[in-house]
């Protein structure tokens, strides 16, 4: 159940986000039409995103009440922090995985492993492979960040809506699990992914 779910909210979106306050909707009739508009659309995503994967997993699980904690909005400036953010975790997962490389090389020249000149030559360019990765992961980072330190940089237009929902879910055992997640609107209320934003 607690993979399903966790399956579920990497399907919908998370990350850990800044944004702005909604402050775009002065008139309360406006308040409540784009609310319930963001209700509708957010409540039809998630039933639709569990149903699909119980079908790939098996597993019967009933979504007990689906809650909207949050509306922001995000701004040009708001989405390129997310996208930094997003960016940082990448990188760390990276090296994590080159660091478990480096380990198991350095294990097998231990070993006598590099004895034979086709495994050394492998590992020589596993090695430089890792070293142009890291590299790479740093020049994107610094173009992010660099982006982000721009003056001109329009940190007040409202550009999309960021919906922060609690989802209330009982399995076939009635063990109920709660988590939340984060869901990109556009400005009609249709669901955007987060890496089709520009």
């Amino acid at each position: 159940m607690k993979i399903l779910l966790n399956t579920l909210t990497l399907v919908i979106f998370i990350t850990t986000l800044l944004s702005c306050s909604d402050t775009n909707h002065k008139k309360e009739g406006e308040k409540k039409d784009y609310r319930e508009n963001i209700s509708e659309t957010v409540t039809t995503f998630i039933t639709k995103n569990l149903e699909d994967l119980q079908k790939k997993e098996e597993e019967k699980i009933t979504i007990d009440s689906i809650t909207i904690k949050r509306i922001d909005t995000l701004t040009d400036k708001s989405i390129l922090t997310m996208k930094l953010n997003a960016l940082r975790q990448e990188i760390k997962k990276n090296r994590k995985l080159r660091k478990l490389k480096s380990k198991k090389i350095a294990l097998n020249r231990e070993l006598g492993v590099y004895e034979n000149e086709t495994l050394k030559e492998s590992a020589e360019k596993e090695i430089q492979q890792m070293i142009e990765e890291e590299t790479e992961d740093q020049i994107r980072l610094g173009t992010l960040m660099g982006d982000l330190n721009n003056p001109t940089l329009d940190s007040l237009t409202f550009r999309y809506y960021l919906v922060t929902a609690k989802i209330t879910a009982t399995e076939a055992d009635l063990t109920q699990r709660t988590l939340d997640t984060q869901i990109i609107l556009t400005r009609n209320f249709k669901i955007k992914r987060f890496e089709d934003i520009k």
